[in-house]
């Protein structure tokens, strides 16, 4: 009898950033978004670290801002609207 394939996701650290440059609507306040990783135990191939990195969307510049702002790194001159 083989052994099944087990899952384990790990949370291995977060960063903390405004909610409304991860969210439509978000509110100007700080949260943590974890940053999570697959452990996969293969039966016949062992461990398996899976790590898929930032989502595409984290990456791309907002529509709200004039310069160039993503989720990840924003510029100064980048203000809140209506501030």
């Amino acid at each position: 009898m083989t052994s099944p394939v087990e899952l384990h996701l790990l949370r291995v650290g977060a960063c903390r950033h405004l909610e409304c440059m991860a969210a439509r609507g978000g509110r100007w306040a700080l949260m943590d978004f974890p940053a999570l990783c697959g452990l996969i135990r293969h039966p016949a191939h062992g461990w398996i670290l899976y790590d898929t990195g930032y989502a595409e969307h984290f990456l791309r510049p907002r529509n709200n801002c004039r310069n160039a702002c993503t989720a990840v790194s924003c510029r100064s001159s980048c203000r809140r609207p209506n501030a």
